[in-house]
C-alpha cells in the first residue's frame, strides 16, 4: 500500500471525520492528474445529485528526500527519509466544513505513527482559498503531514 493510499484508509476509518467529508477522500493516484472534477468519473461522489460539491479531500503524495541522515546504519542497511504529504479540503462555498476537518484531522494526525514511519507531524500551510481551476470558485485549504520514513531491512 502506498502512503498515499494509507493516509486516505486512514482518513476514510474515521467516523467523525467521514461525517464531515460527505464528499469522500481521494488520491491523486485515484483521481489522476486533473483531481476532483465533475468531468472525472472516479471522483463523482465528491458531488450531490444535483451537481454540487461536497465537503471532500484529495491526499496528494510528496516527494521523499533525505532527512540529512537522522537515522543511518550502512551495515544492516537502513536510512530515514522525509516526505511531506498534502491533504487537500474543498468545499463548495464558505469553510466551516473546512476549519471542521482542518480540527478534526489534527486530532487525528498529529503523532500518528503510519508503517515504517515515526509520528506525523500536522500543520495547515494554507488555509483559505478559492480553487481556480476545474472546481470553478470551491472554497479550499491544504494540510501537511510531514513523517519520516525508515527504508531498508529490519
Amino acid at each position: 500500500m502506498t502512503r498515499e493510499a494509507e493516509v486516505a484508509a486512514y482518513m476514510l476509518a474515521d467516523v467523525p471525520l467521514m461525517t464531515i467529508l460527505t464528499g469522500g477522500v481521494h488520491t491523486e493516484h485515484s483521481a489522476g492528474r486533473d483531481g476532483i472534477s465533475r468531468e472525472n468519473p472516479s471522483t463523482a461522489d465528491a458531488f450531490d445529485a444535483s451537481g454540487w460539491l461536497q465537503p471532500c479531500a484529495l491526499v496528494v503524495s510528496g516527494i521523499m528526500t533525505s532527512d540529512g541522515g537522522q537515522i543511518r546504519d550502512d551495515a544492516i542497511p537502513v536510512a530515514s527519509n522525509i516526505q511531506t504529504l498534502s491533504i487537500w479540503l474543498y468545499e463548495d462555498a464558505g469553510y466551516d466544513n473546512i476549519d471542521a476537518a482542518l480540527s478534526r484531522l489534527f486530532t487525528i494526525m498529529q503523532g500518528h505513527r503510519f508503517t515504517r514511519a515515526y509520528r506525523t507531524d500536522f500543520s495547515v500551510p494554507f488555509n483559505r482559498g478559492v480553487e481556480q481551476g476545474l472546481l470553478k470558485g470551491a472554497s479550499m485549504a491544504r494540510a501537511a503531514l510531514t513523517m519520516r520514513h525508515i527504508r531498508g531491512q529490519q
